[in-house]
């Protein structure tokens, strides 16, 4: 099974300090492949993906799988 979960800790710390009253903002750069869901994440955190950087590179990800035999 594989799943797939948006964001990462600056998105999270984002969307933490806008939901507790705060305005936070993105820096990060967006790859060629940033997906729907992610672009609304970074909107609901109070930033407007249009306004960053971009890069003619996929977006950065960081994988972990465990499978039924080893864990």
């Amino acid at each position: 099974m594989v799943r797939a979960w948006i964001g990462a800790l600056g998105l999270f710390a984002a969307l933490a300090a806008r939901w507790s009253g705060g305005n936070p903002a993105i820096l990060a750069p967006l790859g060629a492949d940033a997906p729907p869901a992610l672009l609304a994440a970074i909107r609901s955190a109070g930033t407007d993906p249009a306004a960053l950087p971009r890069r003619d590179l996929p977006l950065v990800r960081n994988v972990v799988r465990y499978d039924d035999a080893d864990g």
